[in-house]
């Protein structure tokens, strides 16, 4: 379970880790606050109501014009800036763990294009540090309220979000103020890595469960291609932009429609973790967002 290695990824950092314990996950694809109670028992706090918060990075990245993936390129362009201007209140007077970035991505898109077309100066690293702050801080935030809250003496963090330097060392000072331990995986633990799936297989075999040698994997998606035995073609997002008309852009949320008659539909999953997202297609096409 991918969730689950993210989680056990703090094994890897300390072997005498215990629950209770609250984790910080933060990646491209999932932004949430987690709570385990014991090895094989964790519960959800809260979490992101739309983008992730690396989904956010990305976003942002394209506004600032830099490349892909845009969380390392947002942290090193923010460390020449300064967090000065003006970013949104993530969910302002909404309580608990959840989180909210599609306001925050917004802002920024709008404080950019204001500017330019106004033809009025403005700083790229000052935005970049601005909404690195308002984006990681509140992380920090509901973190610690959610270690305090649960009574676990204990915060761990996974997901590839974690590497962040700004974020390491925000969460760092705020469980030596707090009084709590943090158990933090290193940087190349942190993104997906086949350690932590290891780790949680650890976690696994200790509990005793086991498959069976006849287990396998299987590809639904290439299961439903090879039975219908549709010819599937290869496009460029270019391309699939042009035929579609429009994008709806949330990465691990995309899913394209292949119509090859009106009572029949096949979905294809398409992910921004593909880079420059291509698409199995055939027939004529459509697009709609999907939760």
């Amino acid at each position: 379970h991918h969730i689950r290695g993210h989680l056990a990824a703090a094994y890897l950092a300390d072997e005498t880790l215990e629950p209770p314990f609250v984790t910080l996950l933060a990646s491209g694809g999932h932004t949430a606050v987690l709570y385990t109670e014991r090895a094989d028992k964790f519960r959800v706090l809260g979490g992101t109501l739309d983008d992730a918060a690396g989904e956010a990075f990305d976003k942002v990245a394209r506004v600032l014009s830099l490349p892909y993936p845009g969380g390392p390129h947002v942290e090193a362009l923010a460390r020449e800036g300064n967090s000065v201007v003006p970013m949104p209140k993530m969910l302002k007077g909404h309580g608990g763990y959840d989180f909210s970035y599609s306001g925050l991505k917004t802002a920024v898109i709008n404080y950019v294009h204001t500017k330019e077309q106004k033809g009025e100066a403005w700083s790229r690293a000052d935005v970049a540090a601005s909404f690195q702050s308002a984006a990681l801080d509140i992380l920090v935030q509901k973190t610690v309220e959610g270690a305090r809250e649960t009574g676990a003496n204990t915060v761990t963090a996974g997901g590839g979000v974690i590497a962040n330097g700004y974020l390491r060392e925000k969460l760092a000072a705020a469980c030596r103020e707090a009084g709590l331990r943090l158990v933090l995986p290193v940087k190349k633990h942190c993104t997906d890595n086949a350690a932590m799936i290891a780790s949680e297989g650890l976690v696994q075999y200790r509990l005793g469960r086991f498959s069976p040698l006849s287990l396998n994997a299987e590809a639904q998606f290439l299961r439903i291609l090879l039975t219908d035995r549709l010819p599937v073609f290869i496009i460029s997002y270019e391309e699939q932009q042009r035929r579609c008309g429009r994008i709806v852009s949330c990465r691990s949320a995309f899913f394209l429609r292949a119509c090859r008659a009106p009572s029949f539909h096949l979905p294809a999953l398409l992910s921004h973790n593909m880079g420059n997202a291509s698409a199995c297609l055939r027939g004529r096409f459509s697009c709609y967002k999907h939760f």
